[in-house]
């Protein structure tokens, strides 16, 4: 007995998905106000229009491919992780950490929903971004400020809420964007539903623009496809934002566990965001595809790294892509198995319980092959293992992971906690730092 299926492999070291799609209805209306992948939607009439004054800071970039909110400012680092419910913060000077909260009296995560602490947070998966001396984030409305999704803005310790906008999400049933990412002057992300269209389904990928201070929406990017497809990776490259989409199919012979048919593609597009005009990159299809969850790196326009989390069908690691002159190469190919990411200047492969990583510079060069430390003392007589990576930040000189914590060995024993290291890699040895512990369901 055969059947069709998209190859997504299951293993621990496998990234939660932080937002599932949602269901559409029959024949959903989905005619987007954007672009399309190559023949499945014709672009808008009017594609050469100024959108916004598109000024403001750059997107770090180093902070931009995982599911947990983690930035960086001069005095301190800010996470919350893609499930919980606050906003913890580690100073640099003092080396404290906490729930981030401008009142002394607050009892903060010792309650589960303490909505009275100012680092209780109901944010939309990833979404805190510092524009100046305040930090903006996606949450849900309460009820006296008009329920719905809106645009907050706080000071960087936790004092002086307020809501700057509304997000219009235009009706469409199900749609729920994964990402905000702040980038000159506008708020980007992607968002996936499954629809059903003329009694077929659909996975529907879309690349969002929001004005921060209307919340008006805009598709920049649509695509329809009838097999299933890997979340969407983003990168803000000047006046640009890049991203990847990649697919894998297959059938799979269940009594032989033999997949035949197989077939995998990548898509490379970018969005010019004064103008709000598509255009592909790349696009390339193989018989055991490029990996899953690839993720890119834009060094130049000539010049783009793509790192997949997963290898490659029948392939057991993963391997660095070099996207330049319109051709993709091989640039590097991982001696170990594990997940794979890439930072700034470099790619990663992180194997949590065999204590592994290989760190490969763009320059060529291996900065790192050997013993990676995931154990850590989170208090006098307490040590954990970190068995599970939730998101890997960084450069070529300081990486920092966002772990789960093996249940087994979390304080309670009983649930999977979560923290944040510090990997300076500039050691002959990289030096782990515990910057944050996060307890389950805070």
């Amino acid at each position: 007995m055969k059947k069709l299926f998209c190859i997504i492999i299951a293993a621990a070291l496998l990234l939660p998905l932080a937002a599932c799609a949602g269901k559409g209805t029959e024949d959903a209306d989905i005619s987007p106000d954007g672009t399309a992948a190559p023949g499945s939607t014709e672009a808008p009439e009017n594609t050469e229009k100024p959108v916004y004054a598109h000024t403001g800071p750059d997107f770090d970039n180093r902070f931009g491919r995982g599911y947990s909110d983690f930035i960086e400012t001069e005095n301190a680092y800010y996470f919350k992780c893609y499930n919980a419910n606050y906003l913890y913060y580690y100073d640099k000077l003092t080396g404290d950490s906490g729930v981030l909260c401008s009142k002394p009296e607050c009892i903060h995560d010792s309650n589960v929903q303490n909505k009275s602490c100012d680092g209780y947070l109901y944010t939309f998966v990833k979404s805190i971004s510092q524009v100046g001396d305040r930090l903006y984030y996606v949450s849900a409305v309460d009820a006296n400020n008009g329920n719905g999704t809106g645009i907050y803005a706080m000071a960087l310790d936790g004092s002086d809420k307020e809501i700057n906008a509304h997000i219009d999400l235009q009706g469409i049933e199900g749609l729920t964007p994964s990402r905000y990412d702040y980038h000159r002057g506008m708020l980007y992300g992607w968002s996936q539903r499954e629809v059903v269209k003329s009694g077929s389904p659909l996975t529907e990928t879309r690349i969002l623009g929001f004005d921060p201070e209307t919340g008006e929406m805009h598709t920049l990017f649509y695509d329809e496809s009838e097999v299933p497809v890997f979340q969407p990776s983003l990168f803000y490259y000047e006046d640009y934002v890049y991203f990847c989409i990649d697919t894998m199919t297959g059938t799979v012979n269940e009594e032989t566990g033999e997949i035949t048919d197989s077939v995998g593609t990548l898509l490379v597009g970018r969005i010019n965001i004064q103008t709000e005009v598509y255009e592909e990159v790349y696009f390339g299809s193989r018989d055991v595809g490029f990996g899953s969850y690839c993720r890119l790196w834009v060094e130049s326009e000539d010049r783009i790294y793509i790192v997949p989390m997963l290898s490659a069908l029948y392939e057991d690691t993963c391997c660095v892509y070099l996207l330049s002159g319109g051709e993709l190469s091989t640039e590097y190919v991982f001696e170990n198995p594990g997940a794979s990411y890439i930072a700034d200047g470099a790619a990663v492969c992180i194997f949590p319980d065999e204590r592994h990583a290989e760190i490969w510079g763009t320059d060529g060069i291996v900065i790192y092959n050997g013993i990676w430390t995931t154990d850590f003392e989170v208090e006098p007589g307490t040590q954990v293992h970190c068995s599970t990576i939730n998101s890997v930040y960084g450069d070529r000189d300081t990486l920092y992971v966002v772990y789960t914590v093996d249940a087994k060995s979390s304080k309670d024993r009983k649930h999977s906690d979560y923290c944040v290291v510090r990997y300076d890699l500039t050691r002959t040895v990289p030096e782990a730092t515990l910057l944050m512990y996060v307890p389950y369901n805070r």
